[in-house]
């Protein structure tokens, strides 16, 4: 009876951990994308100065984050969202828009990748 009440201990303390890292996970991912959003419509507006801070706040929330992601999650999808946060204020400060714009759909579709990939569904337990 004992191995059973520890085997149902183990099994609830494995699931709650994984549900808290998907939601931690959750959290950071959609936080970052809407900064990315928000950017790219404030650069939309034209306000750049608004743009280039809320860029430098996704960058911040994204070294944070990239710090517990690489513990967790594959290095090359964080390095690519990585690079393409890095490059941002560059293309904007040269007036490059189209760069600018492939790089952030660059990187919330690698963004999103990251995410759906960590998903408990059937194609990733295959």
């Amino acid at each position: 009876m004992k191995r059973v009440v520890a085997a149902i201990v183990i099994m609830a303390i494995m699931l709650g951990s994984g549900t808290g890292i998907l939601l931690w996970l959750h959290h950071g991912i959609y936080d970052l994308l809407d900064d990315i959003a928000l950017a790219e419509q404030q650069v939309l507006e034209g306000d750049y100065e608004t743009a280039f801070t809320t860029l430098d706040q996704a960058r911040e929330d994204w070294r944070e984050d990239e710090i517990y992601f690489s513990r967790l999650l594959r290095h090359r999808e964080l390095d690519t969202v990585t690079v393409s946060l890095e490059a941002l204020p560059s293309y904007l400060q040269y007036r490059d828009y189209a760069s600018f714009f492939a790089s952030t759909s660059q990187a919330k579709r690698m963004i999103l990748h990251i995410w759906e990939s960590e998903l408990p569904s059937w194609n990733n337990l295959l």
